[in-house]
């Protein structure tokens, strides 16, 4: 798959309406896309690649088949390389296969502009075969109730191989359904449109490698769903067939028992048709014949049905597969999932009856101090998912933190296994500005710099600087540790003065590889920011790699790389394979152990490319890196030491930052009942309040609001204080905070959105002045964005305007959309952004991305 050749279809239909999906260039002129996407078309145009300042080419739709969905559109133009050629591929195995697909979804856009989503998983030959079709199975960070309309049309990859083209998505189950690239090989007229484009035969090649009970079993499948499709024509064959062989046996009968003096017909009567033998004989006949197309329908339709949904096979006598879950990190999650999926195959392969002895599935709850809590609690939450059996945390310190307070979790035993592979820890600093002396460590294997003095010197040089939370992503409380030890404990202005440097640029994330995304694609300048982070991510970032979901990868080299400083006092990530245990015997013993092995060989698997070894080897592709010692905790720690020295770190952290007020305003209309991103949209804007109230500290202040403020009718203009705003978030407010947020409903027919907004900033405009001295104050506004019909007497966007105009460039106002309506547009959201406030419609995989970008942004803003 080559990011060069992915299309942007735009289509303009006849009556001037616009629409779009995916597309794939398989030729020097020919794009493959699906048949819909191009309804009621008038004009179509294409832009190939990832480039957004990329032009538009005109095409003509040259091929399509309505009913199968597929279509082939014609550049005016050949585009480079002329030589392009497509392999093809199809699979010849029933065994669970990768996929990986670019497209613009819907859910990806972001302002007129689409973005490209890489979207990987795993599918089951086997399944959809009968139609031609592929089921993908969507990871599971994207939910089953968001718009994939766009995304018609993308290729479908299995290795280098094109295995289908994506048709539609199916809200109900939540996969994709693609069309078979094989199914294509097959339409003559196709087939001669691409063989006359590329100058090549069109070849399809097996994208598999299956054993010979799987080449068998899926010719089996072929086979019946063929003789299905001819049953309805061979039915009445079969009958007549049949019924000629019964009245053919009923005629001697006859025949034999008039020969032998039975009474002759009356002159007359009825007479028998020829070959009938006699009334009664067509009956058995037909019921024969149905229960024969029956039986050869139903049979093995039934086998089929049963392997397909995971039952052991009757012939094969396979058991089901063990389940085994792994907890791991954002930042890791890629990784280990196409590891466990390495695993899983490797597994099955070494099966002597090809049965699949274990699935695995990776999840990642959260940041480093959500996993942690939902360890200590015992794992009780089931919106989490099942209770891990691995965890693979980043560092060797998450262990040490759980270990020294176990919270309500006594039964959990967690058994440390030893790193699986290091990354160490690193400053990347933009290219344009790598000659500063201090931070002239960028040689892994050379002299490293010192953390303190390199911070300070980037500053200095006019750089901003960026990282993750320490509380969400261990690296970061690891170089915040390192950052705050230079100065000791009586440096408390000097720790201020380093943590208002590290986090200068404004941005904030869950982990490095969101941080980076943010870098990626947001408004700083990268030419001005270095980056916390981790060697791995930087690589990632420099190769134009995927960062995380939502963040798919570019395809080329970003316009300003980053280049890594190494530090000598900052010890690196380990990754640790950890063993929980719950308590009793959960059967998974002998997969854990097999897996443990398998993760302890990470250069097993292309999974890990970038990360390096035990020995301090890079992974991978990358020969021109030097070998290097990475310390970390697990190589030489005292266990109790190191966390106090974190849980110090932490404690520093929050006191060290400039007190900020935040102010979350959550709708509560009715129409915030509707279907979110994660269950309603009011259940989506209360997840994202718990985050920013998570992200504020002892220091901070926090209120909380809900409007309407209650009652009948739509003229209801005001709000409810639920937890009006007090300086000093400690444990108790911010359960307090916690509990009135979950304690909303979506029940009442009034949105008073602009007067929320307007009365916000009010409330917020002597901001310098407020108890608690904030250097900076934020109005979070998380809303669906209908606010039809408006209140009677209700603000207008103009009297925001009037306010906002006035405000101190300290105070900010942020309107979040949890629904539908977007920032553009004629809409109330467009109005009040063109009055002053900041709106943001995320994707569904970057809501939480906002909270942290808004919290750290207005720490920024203080002077």
């Amino acid at each position: 798959m080559d990011t060069r050749f992915v299309a942007d279809v735009r289509v303009t239909t006849r009556g001037g309406r616009s629409g779009g999906g995916t597309g794939y260039l398989v030729g020097p002129t020919l794009v493959l896309t699906s048949a819909h996407v191009l309804d009621g078309h008038d004009r179509v145009r294409v832009r190939l690649g990832v480039d957004r300042d990329g032009r538009f080419l005109a095409c003509e739709v040259c091929w399509e088949d309505r009913e199968r969905d597929v279509a082939l559109l014609r550049l005016e133009k050949e585009q480079p390389p002329p030589r392009l050629r497509v392999r093809w591929g199809a699979f010849a195995g029933t065994g669970p296969q990768r996929y990986e697909a670019l497209g613009y979804p819907d859910l990806a856009l972001s302002g007129d502009d689409p973005e490209l989503k890489h979207l990987q998983g795993s599918l089951k030959p086997a399944e959809g075969l009968r139609n031609g079709e592929l089921r993908l199975n969507i990871q599971r960070e994207y939910v089953r109730d968001v718009p994939w309309e766009g995304f018609s049309g993308t290729a479908v990859f299995t290795g280098d191989l094109l295995v289908g083209v994506v048709l539609v998505h199916n809200r109900t189950t939540g996969y994709l359904h693609a069309r078979r690239s094989s199914w294509c090989a097959e339409q003559p007229e196709f087939v001669r449109l691409v063989e006359e484009d590329t100058g090549a035969p069109l070849l399809v090649e097996t994208a598999d490698d299956p054993s010979y009970r799987e080449r068998a079993h899926t010719a089996v499948l072929r086979f019946h769903y063929a003789l299905r499709a001819s049953l309805s024509g061979c039915a009445h064959t079969l009958g007549g067939a049949v019924r000629r062989l019964a009245g053919g046996l009923g005629g001697r009968g006859a025949h034999e028992r008039g020969r032998a003096g039975a009474a002759p017909a009356v002159e007359g009567g009825p007479a028998a048709a020829p070959g009938e033998g006699g009334r009664g004989t067509g009956r058995p006949a037909r019921v024969l014949a149905a229960t024969a197309a029956a039986l050869l329908v139903l049979v093995p339709g039934g086998l089929y049905w049963w392997e397909a949904n995971g039952f052991p096979g009757l012939s094969s006598g396979c058991a089901p597969p063990t389940e085994l879950t792994v907890l791991t990190t954002p930042d890791q999650h890629a990784a280990v999932q196409r590891a466990a999926e390495d695993f899983a195959a490797r597994q099955g392969a070494r099966d002597e009856d090809g049965c699949v002895p274990v699935r695995v599935s990776v999840t990642a709850a959260g940041g480093a101090a959500v996993t942690r809590e939902l360890l200590r609690d015992g794992w009780n939450d089931l919106r989490a998912g099942p209770r891990p059996h691995v965890w693979l945390p980043d560092s060797g310190a998450d262990v040490a933190l759980l270990r020294g307070d176990p919270g309500d979790a006594p039964g959990l035993e967690t058994e440390e296994e030893g790193a699986t592979r290091l990354t160490p820890l690193v400053l990347g600093l933009p290219e344009s500005a790598s000659g500063i002396p201090a931070c002239s460590g960028t040689d892994p294997g050379g002299a490293r710099s010192d953390l303190v003095v390199c911070t300070a010197a980037a500053t200095e040089a006019g750089l901003l600087l960026a990282r993750p939370s320490p509380e969400a992503s261990t690296s970061a409380l690891i170089q915040t540790g390192a950052l705050y030890s230079a100065y000791g404990d009586g440096g408390s202005e000097e720790i201020q003065v380093a943590e208002a440097r590290a986090t200068s640029a404004g941005l904030d994330a869950e982990g490095n590889l969101g941080l980076l995304c943010a870098l990626r694609g947001g408004d700083a300048d990268p030419a001005t920011v270095g980056v916390f982070s981790t060697e791995y991510a930087i690589s990632a970032y420099n190769g134009g790699g995927a960062l995380g979901p939502g963040c798919g990868p570019t395809g080329r080299e970003p316009d300003e790389r980053l280049v890594p400083v190494y530090f000598s006092e900052v010890p690196g990530l380990d990754h640790p394979f950890v063993r929980l245990d719950w308590g009793g015997d959960d059967g998974v013993g002998e997969e854990v152990e097999a897996f443990g092995n398998w993760m302890g060989r990470p250069g097993s698997t292309e999974a890990f490319h970038g990360y390096r070894t035990v020995e301090g080897d890079m992974i991978g592709g990358e020969g021109a890196r030097s070998a290097m010692e990475v310390t970390h905790l697990t190589s030489d720690r005292d266990e109790e030491e190191w966390r106090e020295r974190l849980e110090s770190s932490l404690r520093q952290q929050e006191r060290s930052r400039t007190p900020v007020e935040v102010l979350i305003a959550v709708d509560r209309s009715d129409s915030m009942s509707g279907p979110g991103t994660g269950g309603t949209r009011l259940e989506t804007a209360q997840k994202l309040a718990r985050t920013a109230v998570g992200l504020l500290g002892e220091q901070d202040t926090v209120g909380v609001w809900a409007f309407p403020e209650g009652g009948p009718g739509n003229d209801v203009t005001g709000q409810e204080r639920v937890l009006p705003p007090e300086p000093g978030m400690d444990a108790r407010r911010e359960e307090s905070a916690r509990e009135e947020i979950d304690a909303l409903t979506a029940e009442f027919p009034a949105t008073p959105l602009a007067d929320a907004v307007l009365d916000g900033a009010e409330e917020l405009e002597s901001c310098a002045d407020r108890p608690g001295e904030p250097g900076a104050c934020a109005l979070v506004v998380l809303t669906d964005g209908v606010a039809l019909p408006e209140p009677g007497g209700g603000a207008r966007a103009d009297d925001v305007a009037a306010v906002l105009e006035d405000l101190d460039e300290r105070v900010r106002v942020h309107m979040v959309s949890v629904g539908d309506e977007g920032c553009g547009g004629d809409g109330l959201l467009s109005r009040l952004a063109s009055a002053g406030a900041e709106c943001y419609h995320p994707r569904a995989d970057e809501l939480e991305q906002v909270v942290y970008g808004i919290v750290a942004g207005t720490r920024a803003a203080t002077p």
